[in-house]
């Protein structure tokens, strides 16, 4: 049985377990409010293993339900401001979560295309599904005397290249058609302080809330 196969049995029995205690301490919305966040912290955290970053919002929101519901429970917090935290901590952590996994990947994905060559842009393919900007970026790149051609996997509308820009190129050295294209200095930027603004936000808010 492979590590994928195994992950997902695993997050099954959580999910079961989780449902089992949920529906056993139904009378009792502390406990199984608890019970809900810890499973889905930790279901969160074995589909994150399987490169599914939908586990970055389990973990998140049940981390945060779980703290929330502690400090509801201990008169810390009232109701209103229980839900404000809940929100605020989730998206602090669903942004750190982000910010941690890119920095992992990119070193994971470092180690497959260990290749880097020079792509340069010769067509920007509008999608027709659109009206819309929203193109694909069709790069040519060169490995000994072979000529590829590949386009990014997405339609992009940020951050669209000119025709002649040239881009760093990561290659898988078994298969020279196997491409990752790594983000540009603007979208790194972008994302990143997008990460941190919401954090920073949440976390003022949160501070708040104890004051």
């Amino acid at each position: 049985m492979d590590k994928e196969k195994i992950i997902n049995n695993i997050s099954f029995v959580i999910g079961v377990i989780t449902l089992i205690l949920i529906a056993l301490f139904h009378n009792h919305l502390i406990i199984s409010g608890i019970a809900a966040g810890i499973g889905a912290v930790l279901y969160g955290v074995c589909i994150m293993f399987n490169r599914n970053s939908s586990g970055y919002l389990f973990f998140s929101l049940g981390l945060s339900l779980a703290f929330a519901l502690i400090l509801f429970d201990y008169g810390v917090l009232d109701k209103g401001d229980s839900v404000t935290f809940m929100i605020c901590l989730s998206t602090f952590l669903l942004m750190a979560v982000t910010l941690i996994f890119m920095c992992l990947n990119k070193k994971e994905i470092s180690k497959i295309y260990s290749l880097v060559v020079e792509g340069e842009v010769i067509d920007l393919v509008k999608n027709p599904n659109t009206t819309k900007e929203y193109y694909q970026v069709i790069y040519q790149y060169k490995v000994g005397d072979e000529v590829y051609k590949v386009g990014t996997p997405d339609y992009i509308n940020k951050f669209i290249p000119k025709l002649g820009d040239k881009i760093k190129i990561y290659i898988d050295p078994n298969d020279h058609a196997n491409t990752f294209f790594e983000k540009t200095k603007p979208e790194k930027i972008y994302n990143i302080g997008l990460c941190t603004f919401f954090m920073i936000a949440a976390l003022i808010i949160v501070i708040t809330l104890f004051i």
